[in-house]
């Protein structure tokens, strides 16, 4: 049976909210093969309709210390390097979840991390597209793992085990949805510098 949380516990492991609570530790093991993230393995190098993305950088979310939220990993099209995260290039967010979360916790998360990254201003312009991507959501259960890919041209799509849920427009859009991580206020400050690739 999958394992259950409160839900105020679900909206941490989503988002990691909690500044000294939630912390992205350095569980990475580096190799020949693929990166491993407290068992997560992350590929160096993954295709994506004809883009070749390479792993940007990778890290662990715990809540509370003893808790393992989630594993995470950032790719870039080959050439560009992090700084170039919000630019009109090829990217993608991985993450794998180690407990079964409810859609509706992704949604709420999802909502609140935009919002503390965006201006309200823009958030207008986006709700459409955001709605169809929260309304895309599903449950998941551990080890299951949600991608979002953007790239030029084609827009985002959002995928839960390889499976697409859902593709929209824009590149405000994507990179609304990577600030929840990457942004001025992210989900957590040591999981940004290690998606980034800072020590």
């Amino acid at each position: 049976m999958a394992s259950r949380f409160p839900a105020t516990v679900f909206l941490a492991l989503v988002l990691g909210m909690f500044a000294l609570a939630g912390r992205a530790t350095a569980e990475v093991v580096e190799g020949p093969g693929p990166v491993s993230v407290s068992g997560a393995l992350f590929e160096r190098t993954l295709k994506a309709d004809g883009s070749t993305l390479r792993l940007a950088g990778a890290g662990l979310l715990r809540y509370r210390v003893v808790f393992k939220g989630y594993a995470a990993a950032l790719y870039l099209g080959t050439g560009h390097a992090p700084d170039a995260v919000f630019g009109d290039v090829p990217k993608r967010l991985e993450i794998e979840y180690f407990h079964a979360i409810p859609a509706q916790d992704f949604r709420d998360a999802t909502r609140q991390g935009i919002e503390m990254n965006v201006a309200r201003d823009e958030l207008g312009v986006l709700k459409p597209r955001l709605d169809r991507i929260l309304a895309a959501y599903l449950p998941v259960k551990p080890h299951d793992r949600y991608s979002f890919t953007y790239l030029p041209g084609r827009g985002s799509t959002l995928r839960l085990n390889g499976r697409s849920l859902v593709t929209v427009e824009g590149l405000d859009v994507a990179n609304a949805f990577l600030k929840i991580w990457l942004g001025p206020n992210p989900a957590d400050r040591d999981l940004k510098s290690r998606l980034l690739g800072m020590p």
